[in-house]
């Protein structure tokens, strides 16, 4: 038995940061043709779509480079409109820097936004009032890292956080992980639009 992994996308949209670029491309999620390329502020990091408002979050984190080999912390978020693929706001959440991952929380209207830890604080979540577009709230996580958010309605949010090579879930015990560049693994990220 064979599988289409393309049937049934057809007008299915996906976006991909660049880090490089700084972009976010649009593709044609059956066809892979390119359909738009939006600049963005640099070093995009990862994106999160909330399907209700039709609107895609971008989270930047350094000005260049990456990790512990950047020339200094970001602190904005920006919010695009994938139909139109323009950029709608720009949302700034200093004193917090290096937002990395994101996580929707559309049952409270929330949208979870991970951040590094500085001299005066460790690393944590963000929280974000998705109609305000408002930082609400702060969840330490105890390491310098940036967190990575999971949630899914009706069950616990997990946090995982990422420090000198050892990455802890939810508070437990350390797991050791390694992706042979002797830190984070660098990710692209990426959201399927519809």
């Amino acid at each position: 038995m064979t599988y289409d992994a393309l049937a049934g996308r057809e007008g299915d949209v996906l976006a991909v940061v660049s880090q490089s670029g700084p972009t976010v491309s649009f593709f044609d999620a059956a066809s892979h043709r390119l359909l738009d390329v939006l600049e963005v502020l640099a070093e995009p990091h990862e994106l999160c779509l909330d399907p209700a408002r039709r609107l895609l979050w971008c989270t930047h984190s350094y000005h260049g480079g990456y990790y512990h080999a950047n020339n200094g912390r970001r602190s904005e978020i920006t919010l695009i409109d994938p139909d139109e693929r323009r950029i709608v706001d720009v949302i700034d959440l200093a004193p917090e820097h290096a937002p990395h991952g994101l996580a929707l929380d559309s049952t409270r209207d929330l949208l979870y936004v991970s951040v590094e830890g500085a001299q005066d604080r460790p690393g944590g979540v963000v929280v974000v009032d998705l109609a305000t577009r408002k930082p609400i709230g702060r969840i330490d996580t105890g390491g310098q890292g940036a967190a990575l958010v999971r949630h899914q309605p009706g069950r616990q949010r997990r946090l995982c956080q990422q420090q000198g090579g050892a990455v802890r879930v939810g508070g437990g015990p350390a797991h050791r992980h390694d992706d042979g560049q002797g830190g984070g693994a660098r990710q692209r990220g990426t959201g399927r639009l519809r």
